[in-house]
């Protein structure tokens, strides 16, 4: 009985330990099926980047990076239903990362990438797209008292035809 109620209590204490935060997140969005264009980097895209305030669990920054990719759907009425807006997953588009507190590597994943037809946007601006969404989203994560953080920023899973988009490997640092 004393092994039963230690075991208890020990599974209240660790669900207790879970800790629920509340940040906004930045994700690449697709505009399609709307009457909406928006201009990023001087040309007109149906896509932007917006944000969306979120509960995020786990290990952070890492759990907050993944809700970059996290399904999303704009809320619409009944002429615009879209089962799916989030430019990554529409395009087979995977992000990781990895941080030991002071540097932080986000993995842009190419591998199983297909750009559907109508998805009219080249695949250099949905990557440029999702780096901002990362950058956004660090900036309203990052303490400056913590100290600056080091991010790099990799595209991997390329192939002959996705090789030129390595040239969007980025560093920079958040909290300076």
């Amino acid at each position: 009985m004393k092994t039963v109620v230690s075991l208890w209590f020990a599974m209240i204490v660790a669900s207790q330990a879970i800790t629920l935060e509340i940040y906004k997140v930045f994700r690449p969005i697709s505009l399609h099926g709307t009457d909406v264009a928006e201009e990023f980097e001087g040309e007109i895209i149906q896509a932007k980047v917006i944000s969306q305030t979120i509960v995020v669990t786990g290990a952070q920054p890492e759990g907050l990076l993944a809700a970059i990719s996290a399904p999303h759907r704009l809320a619409g009425s009944g002429s615009y239903l879209p089962k799916e807006d989030n430019l990554l997953i529409l395009c087979g588009i995977g992000m990781t990362s990895i941080s030991d507190g002071r540097n932080l590597t986000v993995k842009i994943d190419l591998a199983k990438m297909k750009i559907p037809r109508e998805v009219e946007i080249p695949v250099r601006t949905v990557l440029k797209l999702a780096i901002k969404s990362v950058k956004e989203t660090l900036k309203g994560f990052h303490i400056p008292e913590d100290g600056p953080m080091k991010v790099k920023i990799e595209i991997v899973g390329t192939n002959k035809g996705t090789a030129p988009l390595l040239d969007l490997f980025e560093k920079f640092r958040v909290g300076e």
